[in-house]
């Protein structure tokens, strides 16, 4: 079974920084134990010019990630009532 690498965007390090640590706590165990062990299964795609963006959601939180052969990279992490326009 591969493992996947997390790496995280300057934007998405900046996001979580804002988080409240327990909201923190609940992305960094679903990113650690679903993103670093299967992406694909676990997170859904997004459409139209975003094809290539995954996003995993975690209660009203929303984890927008690319899989580059091993690696995750995380793009950013938003509420869900934001929306995803400014990552075209």
């Amino acid at each position: 079974m591969i493992h996947y690498s997390i790496h995280f965007t300057k934007r998405s390090e900046d996001d979580a920084v804002r988080l409240d640590s327990s909201i923190l706590k609940r992305i960094s165990v679903a990113i650690e134990t679903k993103l670093s062990v299967d992406p694909v299964r676990f997170g859904k795609p997004l459409g139209y010019s975003l094809r290539y963006v995954r996003t995993l959601r975690i209660g009203d939180w929303r984890v927008l990630y690319q899989i580059s052969r091993t690696t995750v990279i995380i793009l950013t992490i938003r509420h869900r009532r934001e929306g995803y326009g400014d990552l075209s």
